[in-house]
Parts: structure tokens; sequence; C-alpha cells
């Protein structure tokens, strides 16, 4: 849907890339996927890859110019971190513990809007110091998950 409100404002210049195996117990969600696609005909912008090695996942990074995560149900979100060390810009929703993996490292959405996404998408890409910005702010806060200081800090909180 935020592919289809940036179609909308700003064209078709524009693809997504889904990463992620398929997990067959996720058949259903896999389907909704599929139809909304075939919704709003955007099967010619997205690519889904699958299965992917860890080179081709480096290759997938370096040529994204922002990383959107719009996970309802996400964890710490290794993802977020690892778009941060490959100095992407981040939007994001904040469910779980997003926010806080994420820190200031991106433009964090307290609600569902996929118009306020695609219009941070195409900001993101137009505004070269806003971008910036954030992709300093990601490197400080995946510094902070380096792990000589995961380690210190679990040693402090174990009282070791």
């Amino acid at each position: 849907r935020t592919l289809n409100s940036y179609v909308n404002f700003y064209g078709t210049n524009v693809r997504l890339h889904l990463v992620g195996e398929i997990n067959p117990r996720l058949g259903k969600y896999y389907q909704l996927l599929e139809n909304e696609i075939n919704k709003y005909k955007l099967g010619e912008l997205i690519i889904i890859h699958q299965k992917v090695d860890l080179k081709t996942l480096h290759t997938l990074y370096q040529s994204a110019d922002v990383f959107l995560m719009l996970s309802e149900h996400e964890g710490f979100c290794v993802p977020i971190l690892e778009a941060q060390y490959h100095h992407l810009p981040i939007i994001a929703w904040d469910q779980c513990a997003v926010g806080e993996t994420l820190g200031k490292g991106g433009l964090l959405f307290q609600d569902c809007d996929y118009d306020a996404f695609a219009v941070a998408i195409h900001r993101l890409t137009s505004d070269k110091e806003l971008k910036h910005h954030l992709i300093q702010n990601g490197i400080k806060n995946l510094k902070q998950y380096h792990k000589s200081i995961i380690l210190k800090k679990t040693l402090t909180t174990l009282d070791i």
C-alpha cells in the first residue's frame, strides 16, 4: 500500500525489494501479499527475493536508497541494524522493539499511514541533508550494539 501511494504521488520510477524466505506456515500472509500486489497492479515494481546468500543481501542493501520497516510483529529487528551498517536511512513503523532498536537513525512513525510513508521515502531520496543526518545517527546507534559493549552490559547486569 505504501508503494501504491508512492506511485500515485510521484510516479513509477521506484522499485520495492522484499527480502526473506516465505515460511510455509504463513501461506495466508503470502496470499494476502500477492492479492495486494495484483489489486494495485504493482507486480512490475516489486521484486521478491526469497532465499539470498550474504553476498546478495549485502548487494541489495548497497543498492537501496531507503530501508522500510513496516512489520506489525517485529521483535528486536536485526535488519534495522543491518541497514544502519550499510548506511541506509530508515523509515519505520513503531511496533514492538522497532523504535528502541532504531534509535535516532531513522524516521519513526507511531501510526500506520501509507501516504505518510510514501512522502517520507520521497523526502529521503530528495533531501540529501536529512538523509545524511539520519545515516550518521544510524552509525552512532549501531555502535551501542558492538559486541564489547553488549558483553560489558551483560556482565554488569549479571553482576559478574
